[in-house]
């Protein structure tokens, strides 16, 4: 008999390398979606991430874990106060966004986004060529260019980053 328990456990045994558990609590944040020890196991597996809309219970050892965890809150009440893990491997709703598995889990200290798997080449591109903008024009700023005119960039500047671009990658083809 598969019990909430039991699909909750096949889920952390089945979760693999370099995998993220993203968990949906529809946002309630009135129990743990999973402790320290549901954590340890998914970092013995090897997952590099877990995200929940929800809480977590154990937030500190989570922390000393070494993985990367995500939560709305704390909440040292057990998972089966209030949620009921049903399915595994299937498309949740995690903070209001769509997670369909096999999508791009990115998160810092800031927070996480979802990346589909469908345009997740396109926007690499897009992230690579906006960090290579921020970095030129971060330069600027750090070299006492006034904000007006460099952030936003203007045509100028925007002249002045292509430039920066080729001769870039002149030196580093």
């Amino acid at each position: 008999m598969i019990t909430d328990k039991t699909v909750q456990r096949i889920g952390i045994e089945e979760i693999g390398q370099g995998q993220v558990l993203v968990i949906d609590a529809r946002g309630d944040t009135r129990a743990g979606t999973m402790g320290s020890i549901l954590a340890t196991r998914i970092y013995q597996r090897g997952a590099v991430g877990v995200v929940t809309d929800g809480a977590f219970r154990d937030s500190p050892i989570i922390a000393e874990i070494g993985i990367p965890a995500y939560a709305v809150a704390m909440n040292a009440n057990t998972n089966k106060t209030i949620h009921h893990p049903s399915e595994i491997q299937v498309p949740v709703a995690c903070g209001e966004v769509a997670v369909v598995p096999g999508d791009i889990i990115i998160g810092d200290g800031e927070g996480v986004v979802v990346v589909p798997t469908l345009i997740a080449e396109t926007v690499a591109e897009m992230a690579v060529a906006m960090e290579e903008k921020e970095d030129f024009l971060m330069e600027k700023i750090r070299a006492g260019a006034s904000i007006v005119g460099i952030y936003p960039p203007d045509e100028k500047v925007l002249t002045e980053y292509e430039e920066w671009k080729r001769k870039k990658l002149a030196k580093n083809p």
